[in-house]
Parts: structure tokens; sequence; C-alpha cells
């Protein structure tokens, strides 16, 4: 069936980050505490924990769940803090997407963005980098959080999941998880990783493939 729908991961897949920034917003909010070094290297790790155990992003939640497993008094105003600045990080557009997206949107494709990250903060970086005029919707993780079904059953939205597809680069959350409801997936892995089953699974290097594909 033909795809009236692409959904697009952020992180990896449109945008890449420079996350210097957080590191310093960190260094200096937690300035005075001893395992600052800890939590700041292990930031990955304690939102991969937060979003395996929460359906979505919300504030309070996330700074209740980082002080109690970091240990460090986390408050939902160095969150926010957080937020603004992850808003106005440098980010790089990757190679291939400005053109495919414009491409998409002369084939009349409508096209939006499924991310696990606060919906304010992820706007700001798609206006920065000039992308969020191709887009009819962006889906942060206040609503829901992948791979919970109803992160992709938002995205998909009024349209039949059939005529929906999502690009994205994690296996779990941008593949196996929409596959489990129905949902057809795209890997995009640029690393040429082979930790997947090539039967089952749709993988690109280029996000340029997208434009043959649909």
């Amino acid at each position: 069936m033909e795809k009236k729908r692409i959904i697009f991961d952020l992180d990896g897949t449109l945008l890449e980050g420079n996350y210097s920034y957080e590191k310093k917003y960190f260094e200096e909010a937690l300035k005075r505490a001893s395992k600052k070094d800890y939590f700041i290297n292990n930031i990955p790790k304690f939102l991969e924990e937060y979003e395996r155990t929460h359906e979505r992003y919300d504030v309070d939640e996330l700074s209740w769940f980082l002080r109690d497993t970091s240990g460090l008094r986390i408050t939902p105003d160095i969150v926010c803090g957080w937020c603004e600045i992850l808003a106005v990080i440098n980010s790089t557009v990757i190679d291939g997407v400005y053109e495919t997206l414009e491409y998409l949107k002369k084939e009349d494709k409508s096209l939006v963005v499924l991310t696990n990250w606060f919906l304010g903060a992820q706007l700001k970086r798609l206006e920065r980098a000039g992308l969020a005029q191709f887009f009819d919707g962006i889906y942060g993780g206040e609503m829901a959080i992948k791979p919970t079904a109803r992160s992709y059953l938002q995205a998909c939205s009024e349209y039949p999941i059939e005529q929906c597809v999502i690009v994205g680069d994690s296996l779990e959350t941008d593949v196996y998880g929409a596959n489990k409801i129905g949902l057809d997936a795209v890997y995009y892995n640029p690393n040429n990783t082979n930790n997947f089953d090539k039967n089952k699974v749709k993988s690109i290097g280029s996000i340029r493939r997208i434009k043959e594909m649909f």
C-alpha cells in the first residue's frame, strides 16, 4: 500500500546535536555536588532507564527519577533549564535530509516528527536548522514515549497505520516497537551495523534512499 505519512525520528536521523552545551550546563548547575561528574557521564543511561520505565516525559517525574537514581538534587527548575539549553545547542543537519524532505513534500507526502524529548526544545532545534517548515506535526515525549504503542499511533493520527512508515536510527524504539503494532519501519543505519535480521528489517545507509522508496 502507498505510504502517505512518513514519521521521522529526530536525533540521529534528522539532526546531530553538539551536547557539550549540556555538559557545561550541568557543570554549573551541580558545581557543588560531589557526584557531578558521575551524573554528567551517565546522562544517556539515566534517560534510557527513564524511557524504559515511564510512558511519557514530565518535568516533575523526570526530576524525581533523576534524584532517586543519581542521589543528586535534580530539581524541576534544573530540568527546565536543561530543556532550554538543549533548545539552542548547535545541531548539524544530517547529510541528505534537506533534499529528501523537499522531495517528499513535492510528492505530497505528510511528514511528521516523533521524538522522545520535550516538544518545545525539539521544535526550536528544527526551526533553527530550517527543517520545521517541512513537517505537518511534531510529537514530543510529553504525550507518549517510544516504544509505547500510543506514541506511534498519535504520529499516524488520522492516517491508517498501513499508509504510514517510521524512519529512525534506533532498532528498539524506531523499528521493533513500531513493528509490534503493525507499523512499517525503515532503519537508518549509516554505520552499516549487522546486529539485526536483514530479512525482517529494512535498512538504509543514507537518508537519500527514502526518495527511492516512497
